[in-house]
């Protein structure tokens, strides 16, 4: 991948978030990540600092479900408050380890990429090509990832 890739992980727990970062290095080595344990953070940081990563190729969210303070499904209501031109700077991807086939429809519904944890090479190479794919494509459908 030649885009400059950013990425926003956001999971309560620090082991996922490591991995996570670990593997998406492999396959991209020159990705840049933020990292957040809470929802709140996160939407703090993209409503307030995105402004000054306008320049990136692809920014990619990898989001948890199910966090203890507030659920991936409550930041995702709350990012659709977010404006329009902020909102489509990014893809949102649920990283869960949810196996219930509702949290994956509810993505799939969302328009959502699903991948179940744990984030493997082969799962981050996929994604990322599927994301570059989809640059220059106006409609996008969801996948799940297994």
């Amino acid at each position: 991948m030649t885009k400059q890739l950013i990425i926003i992980l956001i999971d309560d727990d620090p082991m996922n978030n490591f991995l996570s970062k670990m593997v998406i290095t492999r396959v991209e080595p020159v990705a840049t990540f933020y990292v957040f344990t809470e929802c709140e953070a996160a939407l703090d940081f993209i409503s307030n600092t995105w402004s000054i990563f306008k320049s990136a190729n692809l920014a990619l969210i990898l989001l948890d479900a199910y966090l203890p303070q507030s659920t991936g499904w409550d930041f995702l209501e709350d990012f659709e408050k977010l404006d329009d031109e902020l909102k489509n700077q990014f893809h949102i991807v649920m990283l869960s380890a949810s196996i219930l086939i509702s949290d994956k429809e509810r993505a799939f519904n969302n328009k959502l990429d699903f991948i179940e944890k744990p984030l493997t090479v082969q799962k981050a190479k996929l994604l990322l090509e599927q994301l570059s794919a989809r640059q220059d494509v106006d409609t996008v459908e969801a996948s799940i990832i297994e």
